[in-house]
């Protein structure tokens, strides 16, 4: 159980750099949050036996975003799918529903914030892990 916590506090964490660096440069360096998808699904192995639903649920997001982001023409980067990835993989199947609908609704208030208060155009490009750290934090503390 420690570890679960250790490793959540881990996660918030990377998020907070990642959505500083995403921010900052409009990528995010991918090994990252691979890394610790990876390092979730090996705790799920040992820890909880249905380790088959995080696997399953890790890689159809992942595949999802991936496939929007290419059928979009990168208007959501694979960055983002594989923090989607890292994400699922620790939240399993309905939170990761959550974390989906709750990081589009933020982006879309602050999309409406941006094109209607700040005057961007349609082609500003805003970063989108920031989001989904915003949203991850949300479900985790509520």
């Amino acid at each position: 159980m420690k570890c679960l916590f250790l490793l959540k506090y881990a996660i918030c964490f990377l998020l907070l750099f990642l959505s500083v660096y995403d921010i900052r440069y409009k990528k995010i360096p991918v090994i990252l949050p691979a890394g610790f998808g990876i390092l979730n699904l090996v705790y799920h192995f040992l820890y909880h036996p249905p380790f088959w639903n995080f696997l399953f649920c890790g890689i159809s997001v992942f595949l999802l975003f991936w496939l929007v982001g290419r059928l979009t023409k990168g208007q959501i980067g694979s960055g983002d799918a594989v923090v989607f990835f890292m994400t699922a993989t620790e939240l399993g199947f309905m939170k990761s529903i959550w974390l989906i609908y709750v990081s589009f609704l933020l982006a879309f208030f602050a999309a409406v914030f941006f094109f209607f208060v700040k005057k961007k155009g349609k082609k500003y490009e805003m970063p989108f892990v920031p989001f989904i750290s915003l949203a991850y934090l949300i479900l985790e503390v509520f």
